[in-house]
């Protein structure tokens, strides 16, 4: 409705326009009413939790984390460990890497710093939400099959409330298509065929037979996969990063001054600017990070043992790594580009953005620059499979197992024809749905926002025959 009146408001001639800018335009508005809500939100929830997420849940998360990996597997159930992974393998993609220089473009180094403040505050919201996955996970015959939002909406609210569940199953089933297949598939094509010269319809069947064979396998053989190719890609990735910043001590600390400077500058509270860079910070934050959308409790609900506020820990992990993974992306680009001109197009496709990035790093650290290629694939490959199964677990919800195999066959259709043809239109309105997605989630932490209080401060665990897997 907001949107709406907005749109008539604002733009006289909207019933003349296409279809696609009018979605556009819409699309733009009501996702930074969503991110203002998150923000919020995400404040409510790290004052009401005293902290604890960055405090209580890392140290415990961290244990947690210990403990799982020099335990042998005694079962072949998720255990925390592999949940991690996994969930770093959804959030890390494209985004993390071409996405920075988008921020870089509209926000300036100072973007930076909002980009880091906003993921910290969104671990509470992530925290909040694993949390009560966990503790309203669904079992049958003694094995974890459903978490996360749809299911503590379901099981946590009041009936009357209970809608909202379905509201963010259905929105799920497609707004994954925008948070982990359009952005994923063409960031992944346009490397390969610049880099290897592989055409974008093999890039697009080799990618979607994988994707099909890795899937069918449920999370077992997703977390198979995620188990050592996340934590090598990833510390890879950041070795490459640390590297380029130590040959230039000099200006690493120059673009850190600078990022600093224009984060908390005076000149640019008086003169507006600074309101624009703390949006274009927090937006890629929420996006990267997917700050409220609920999917990273989708997986780590499922995870064992039944340790809710250990495992909400885990997810406060998660986040801090994809914050740390585009942090430092962004601080080598401003470090080895540091006085140059940026790029005037604020809608810098994806082909560009490589471009741009592989500049940096080629620039910063000789032969680095296929490390940032090597990145953009796999980050893109285990974000596309990671968002296949959380597609899944929603379609699942709404309409039992039998709807998961037709759900996988079009994710991979999908998959496909985006790396062909290149659906701007259906990314933004697979992106719009997104938005909806996120608000049932939202609202329903506000409204277990009380129990949840009192749960996590009086560190109430509560006892099931799932607690050890």
């Amino acid at each position: 409705m907001l949107a709406g009146l907005w749109l008539i408001l604002t733009w006289p001639d909207w019933p003349h326009r296409p279809v696609p800018e009018l979605i556009t335009r819409i699309y733009g508005f009501t996702w930074n009413l969503v991110v203002d809500w998150i923000v919020l939100l995400s404040v409510f929830l790290m004052l009401g939790l005293q902290f604890r997420p960055v405090t209580l849940g890392l140290c415990q998360g961290l244990q947690l984390l210990r403990r799982v990996a020099f335990t042998p597997r005694v079962s072949s159930s998720l255990n925390s460990l592999d949940a991690a992974m996994v969930c770093l393998g959804g959030m890390v993609g494209v985004g993390s890497i071409l996405g920075m220089a988008r921020l870089l473009i509209n926000g300036g180094p100072g973007a930076i710093v909002w980009f880091v403040v906003a993921g910290l505050l969104g671990s509470s919201a992530k925290f909040a939400e694993t949390y009560l996955a966990v503790r309203f996970r669904e079992a049958r015959q003694g094995r974890v099959v459903m978490a996360g939002p749809m299911v503590f909406l379901r099981d946590g609210l009041d009936e009357r409330w209970r809608w909202l569940s379905t509201c963010f199953a259905l929105c799920g089933c497609v707004a994954v298509f925008g948070l982990g297949s359009a952005a994923q598939v063409d960031g992944l094509a346009i490397t390969l065929q610049a880099s290897a010269g592989v055409p974008s319809w093999i890039s697009g069947v080799f990618v979607a037979l994988i994707v099909f064979v890795l899937a069918s396998g449920g999370i077992t053989r997703i977390a198979g996969f995620c188990r050592y190719l996340v934590p090598a890609m990833l510390v890879g990735y950041w070795a490459v990063c640390i590297s380029i910043l130590a040959i230039h001590p000099l200006n690493t600390s120059q673009a850190f001054v600078q990022i600093v400077q224009e984060g908390f500058s005076m000149e640019a509270i008086f003169d507006g600017t600074l309101a624009a860079v703390l949006s274009v910070g927090v937006i890629r934050a929420v996006s990267a990070t997917e700050i409220g959308a609920g999917t990273v409790s989708i997986v780590q609900g499922l995870a064992q043992p039944f340790q809710p506020v250990a495992q909400a820990g885990v997810s406060v992990i998660t986040g801090l790594g994809t914050v740390l993974t585009g942090a430092l992306t962004g601080l080598v680009m401003v470090t080895v580009l540091l006085g140059s001109a940026m790029p005037g197009d604020s809608s810098l496709p994806i082909a560009d953005s490589r471009d741009w990035v592989l500049q940096a790093f080629a620039a910063g650290n000789q032969g680095s620059a296929w490390f940032v290629d090597a990145g953009i694939v796999l980050f893109a490959l285990t974000t596309m499979l990671v968002h296949c199964f959380i597609g899944e677990q929603c379609i699942s919800f709404l309409a039992g197992e039998r709807a998961r195999l037709p759900f996988r066959l079009v994710w991979v259709g999908v998959l496909m024809l985006q790396a062909i043809v290149g659906f701007q239109f259906i990314w933004i309105l697979t992106q719009s749905m997104t938005t909806l997605m996120v608000i049932p989630n939202m609202f329903g932490l506000a409204l277990l926002s009380t129990k949840l209080f009192h749960w996590v401060l009086n560190s109430h665990e509560p006892k099931t025959s799932l607690s050890e897997g």
